[in-house]
C-alpha cells in the first residue's frame, strides 16, 4: 500500500467492505469469527434453515504489517 487512507469498514456488509477497500487499493485478508460454544455442548447445528447467515458483516478491522488490513467477519442471521 502506498500512502493510501484506509477507510473504516467496521459494521459494513462484507461485499461492500471489500469493494471499498479494493477501490482504495488496500490489501486485506478475511477471518471468520466463530460463535462461542462452551465445552461439552452440542455441535451447535441449526435445524431451522431460516436462521442460516445470509450476510457477513465486518466486526473488527486491524491494520497489520505492511498496511495489510485484517477483517474479522461474523454471520448475520436472516431476520423475518
Amino acid at each position: 500500500m502506498k500512502n493510501n487512507i484506509i477507510p473504516d469498514v467496521t459494521a459494513f456488509p462484507l461485499d461492500q467492505a471489500l469493494n471499498l477497500l479494493e477501490k482504495h487499493s488496500v490489501s486485506y485478508y478475511v477471518k471468520k469469527a466463530l460463535p462461542f460454544r462452551p465445552p461439552g455442548k452440542s455441535s451447535g447445528k441449526v435445524e431451522n434453515k431460516e436462521l442460516q447467515p445470509t450476510v457477513y458483516r465486518v466486526i473488527r478491522q486491524v491494520e497489520g504489517k505492511e498496511g495489510v488490513v485484517e477483517l474479522v467477519v461474523a454471520p448475520e442471521a436472516a431476520a423475518e
